[in-house]
């Protein structure tokens, strides 16, 4: 039987080559954005806010009707999901609106959890994987990520207590990125590519990644080349972990 994928903010640059890549391995994608897909690679695409899932059970009992529906219409077994879908929103700590904080939650935490906890009939009967795309904000911060590095550390919380939860059925890893080259980093630099050069000196790599190297990194997860790895949170991130940046 065909295997399928879930792929939440495939509409992004990152979940865009996440669809890509996958669509080229023969997977059957199943792409969600709250924004339209763009990406012809997908063979489904589902233009839905996610964050609905967490407000109300309909809700997701619909959701769940829905894929289980078109996995069963073209007959293909649902072996992944990819938790990309995230929300990013800037406040310092003493000006943070408290609905945004919620919203992060919702979205980078609570969403993840809702889909798996969704699709674990279709995941455990494939022996499938979750993959949840955290960041290297889990780990290390910058002054206004209060929401979103605090959301990020649950998730790889949350990858931990899945892995125990669903051992011997689902095995869950994550993906901690730090600096991607995609449209929403490139922006940030206003066009300065100076300061975009300088980003990519404080990697010990001298580069910064691309969409395409969490796309394969998520295609290697996902074929269990390595069933001995679970609950782990992996860097992918240029060796900038590894680095002090003080004056010295």
């Amino acid at each position: 039987m065909k295997k399928a994928v879930v792929v939440t903010g495939a509409a992004g640059c990152i979940g865009s080559e996440i669809v890509s890549t996958f669509s080229q391995q023969e997977y059957f994608v199943i792409g969600i954005d709250k924004n339209e897909i763009t990406n012809n690679h997908a063979n489904l695409k589902i233009q839905y806010d996610l964050v609905k899932l967490t407000k109300d059970p309909l809700e997701l009992q619909r959701f769940y009707e829905t894929i289980t529906q078109h996995l069963d219409h073209h007959d293909v077994a649902l072996t992944c999901l990819i938790n990309n879908a995230a929300v990013q929103i800037l406040e310092p700590l003493d000006q943070i609106d408290l609905e945004n904080f919620y919203l992060s939650f919702d979205c980078n935490v609570v969403v993840p959890l809702c889909l798996t906890r969704t699709l674990l009939p279709q995941l455990a009967g494939a022996k499938g994987v979750v993959i949840n795309i955290g960041s290297i904000h889990a780990r290390q911060t910058k002054p206004a990520f209060v929401s979103y590095a605090t959301s990020k550390s649950a998730l790889a919380g949350l990858t931990r207590a899945m892995a125990v939860d669903l051992a011997g059925r689902v095995r869950v890893t994550c993906i901690e990125p730090a600096a991607i080259k995609t449209e929403m980093l490139l922006e940030g630099f206003g066009g300065d590519l100076e300061m975009l050069e300088s980003l990519k000196k404080h990697h010990p790599t001298g580069t910064i990644g691309n969409p395409e190297e969490v796309a394969e990194f998520c295609y290697f997860l996902a074929e269990s080349k390595t069933p001995f790895l679970n609950g782990e949170s992996i860097a992918l991130d240029g060796g900038i972990g590894c680095r002090l940046h003080d004056p010295a």
